[in-house]
């Protein structure tokens, strides 16, 4: 059981300008929940941030 957070896309569909505003609105959203810390996982040898129950 957890909280996840889902994003689906159609990378030709938009803009970088676009995605950019999006990413920072998610950050912004995770930031507003102090139940969850920010560390970096590799995962299949790709480096991404993930958000944990510390």
């Amino acid at each position: 059981m957890g909280t996840y957070i889902n994003l689906a896309i159609l990378p030709s569909s938009i803009s970088n300008l676009e995605w950019e505003q999006v990413y920072e609105e998610s950050l912004k959203l995770v930031n507003a929940f102090p139940f969850a810390d920010v560390v970096k996982r590799e995962y299949f040898g790709y480096e991404l941030l993930v958000y944990v129950r510390l």
